[in-house]
């Protein structure tokens, strides 16, 4: 019993980390500048890695929360964080279908994961995401939504999955203590 307070505790702190790491915002791609790279996703995959699915969970909802509660409840935050919510799941869901202890494993499982969260997240802007951003509001966009997604969401998020993935792995060997102890 004291060890998983002690787990949901440091993922807990993990998820605010994440809110924090939100700040530092990268917009990578022209087409789509609201879309900007973050590392919130890093700590969340931790949060995975160390804790399992249950914890790693309550890691995303904090730093979505906290997110909602202090930058607002309007209407294109809720759209945000549920785009970052569901990207964030997919990426981590398929990660943690495929990953098997090891870095050459983990390389395997961020490929896979990267491009399941493009696909999805692809159909996802295509079908609901912009369209809701468009009709709620009022969002221009100058080409063709179809364009949209192939140039500014498929490379911005095949930017994301590689750079979250390929940085929480370098953290992975570093934390190997950690992950032992924490288990």
């Amino acid at each position: 019993m004291k060890k998983s307070w002690r787990n949901l505790t440091i993922a807990a702190l993990l998820g605010a980390m994440a809110y924090l790491l939100m700040y530092i915002a990268i917009p990578i791609i022209p087409i789509v500048p609201y879309m900007t790279l973050d590392f919130s996703g890093i700590p969340i995959l931790l949060a995975f890695l160390i804790f399992g699915r249950k914890d790693g969970y309550v890691a995303l909802l904090i730093k979505e929360l906290l997110h909602l509660i202090l930058a607002g409840m309007a209407i294109s935050n809720l759209i945000g964080v549920l785009a970052d919510a569901i990207a964030l799941m997919v990426f981590i869901e398929i990660f943690n279908y495929f990953s098997k202890a090891g870095t050459q494993h983990y390389i395997q499982a961020i490929m896979v994961a990267t491009l399941g969260m493009t696909v999805i997240m692809a159909a996802a802007n295509y079908w609901v995401i912009t369209p809701l951003y468009i009709k709620v509001l009022g969002m221009k966009i100058t080409i063709p939504l179809v364009k949209m997604v192939l140039l500014g969401v498929v490379p911005f998020n095949l930017i994301k999955g590689i750079v979250i993935g390929g940085l929480t792995t370098l953290l992975v060997p570093k934390l190997r203590k950690v992950l032992t102890v924490a288990r």
